[in-house]
């Protein structure tokens, strides 16, 4: 049977939309979305809610601390700890000694913040070096784009004064053209290197405040290493790298000879 050129187009057409549908539901498969996490005290634990917010109070020693969960993110999970000194000594508050643990006994230790605040530095040192050589190295293509236009101006000029000798002037030509192919390869590689930088993330947290791909939340919002006098209080976020497969865990949080243990459930929902 022959068919018309109407009917062998809409083949091809019916034929094109099934095989898009299929890549279209194949690729909407692989992205699953991400667990939610949602985390309350143990049932032995003391706590006090505060507009939602389940937070465990605990005295140990001479000293009184509180913890809460505050949120998820991507790759970690966010408390807020705070602890009172109420001896007549300095007490050592350090955030990278604080750990997560079950009863297998498995320590998840806390994000160090001022070893993020270093890494940071570094990599901002290294983006800064690299958009300084992009700059110089536009400039160099800049200069020499100019320089080769000059170049073929003054050879197209000496092309129309000089039209007996075609030979030189398809040799002058072949290397211009090799010039100009030269200069436009270079400019992609600046571009790739644009597109690299890092776009913040948003975070659940108050309008302005800074997110925890920026300097300011690690220097300003996380609790970080400090000696407090009698009396004093220091508070602040503490992070861990998600672990969604504990259920059951301790928030141990030592402080010099003191160690203060909080304990939580984790639920994990995984949205459908």
């Amino acid at each position: 049977m022959v068919q018309n050129p109407t009917q062998m187009k809409l083949k091809i057409y019916l034929k094109t939309l099934v095989f898009a549908t299929g890549m279209v539901l194949g690729l909407s498969a692989c992205f699953a979305p991400q667990a939610v996490i949602r985390m309350e005290p143990a049932a032995d634990q003391k706590v006090r809610w505060d507009y939602g917010q389940a937070i465990v109070e605990q005295s140990v020693d001479s000293l009184f601390g509180r913890a809460a969960f505050d949120h998820a993110e991507k790759d970690f999970l966010v408390f807020n700890v705070d602890i009172t000194n109420l001896s007549q000594s300095d007490q050592l508050v350090a955030p990278e000694q604080f750990y997560l643990t079950t009863n297998t006994g498995t320590r998840y230790f806390a994000i160090d913040p001022e070893k993020e605040l270093f890494s940071m530095e570094v990599r901002e040192n290294v983006r800064e070096a690299n958009a300084k050589n992009a700059a110089v190295l536009a400039g160099v293509v800049a200069v020499a784009a100019v320089t080769a236009a000059v170049v073929s101006e003054v050879n197209d000029k000496d092309n129309n004064n000089n039209g007996n000798n075609n030979n030189n002037n398809e040799i002058r030509n072949n290397r211009n053209n090799d010039n100009t192919n030269l200069f436009l390869s270079v400019p992609l590689v600046i571009n790739s290197a644009s597109e690299s930088a890092v776009q913040p993330n948003v975070g659940p947290f108050e309008p302005n405040a800074p997110t925890i791909n920026e300097r300011g939340f690690w220097t300003d919002y996380t609790l970080r290493k400090t000696t407090l006098a009698p009396g004093e209080k220091v508070r602040g976020k503490v992070l861990f790298r998600r672990q969604d497969a504990l259920r059951d865990f301790l928030l141990m949080v030592p402080v010099e000879k003191s160690v203060f243990s909080f304990g939580f459930k984790q639920k994990v929902f995984q949205p459908q």
